[in-house]
């Protein structure tokens, strides 16, 4: 588990409810690993992840890469998912990168089940907080499935919140009714920028966000050290 830095990067001019926000605010949320969800190839409706069917929403992939590397050694990849912004690695349109956050479930008793991972640490633009979870129609804590609900405005996005309040709030609601939730933090990925002609003469081109257009981002972080990634 790391302390990651994550900085929020909102539209200069918000367009959600949160008016009051600035367009910037860094956070440093406990990071457990990288989840990478799936969609289907139709590319719309919710996003899944196949999840250890034990009700506290461990990936598959962190169990996986508990077993493939060295106890105290750095995380090991097989090679597909290397890469930076520079020469992002070729991805499938329908996968997507979270930054898997600290929940409850967490804070257990450590069992012989549960993987020891070593993390490296992680500086990320975050569009904001994403939430894994386990509804009955996935088959519930033991279906092996959990899902994240679909953009209704960014077909191309996760759903998300612009404030970590607006997340806690809906743990809250769901851990009250039983339902095995995990923060996410929804980082930019090399995918989502498009390189641009400069406006002025002189200026270099530079890579500009398909989804906000006008922000500031940092080149994405590089996550291929994290377990999962």
């Amino acid at each position: 588990m790391q302390t990651a830095t994550v900085r929020l990067v909102r539209p200069i001019t918000p367009c959600s409810r949160i008016d009051a926000a600035t367009s910037h605010k860094t956070y440093r949320p406990l990071v457990i690993g990288c989840i990478r969800l799936l969609r289907s190839a139709a590319r719309s409706g919710e996003w899944l992840v196949p999840v250890v069917p034990t009700g506290w929403l461990w990936p598959r992939a962190w169990a996986a890469a508990s077993r493939s590397r060295p106890a105290h050694g750095p995380c090991q990849t097989d090679g597909r998912h290397g890469g930076d912004a520079a020469n992002p690695p070729a991805r499938s349109a329908t996968q997507r990168l979270c930054l898997g956050l600290l929940c409850g479930a967490d804070l257990r008793p450590l069992s012989e089940d549960q993987p020891a991972l070593q993390l490296q640490h992680c500086d990320a633009d975050i569009y904001g907080w994403s939430l894994l979870y386990q509804p009955q129609r996935l088959g519930g804590p033991g279906g092996g499935l959990a899902a994240v609900d679909p953009n209704p405005d960014v077909p191309e996005l996760p759903a998300f919140y612009e404030s970590p309040l607006e997340l806690y709030d809906r743990l809250d609601f769901l851990d009250r009714r039983g339902i095995p939730a995990r923060p996410l933090a929804l980082v930019t990925r090399p995918e989502d920028f498009v390189m641009t002609d400069p406006q002025l003469p002189g200026h270099l081109p530079y890579h500009r966000n398909r989804f906000i257009p006008e922000g500031r981002f940092r080149p994405p972080a590089d996550l291929s050290r994290l377990a999962g990634a």
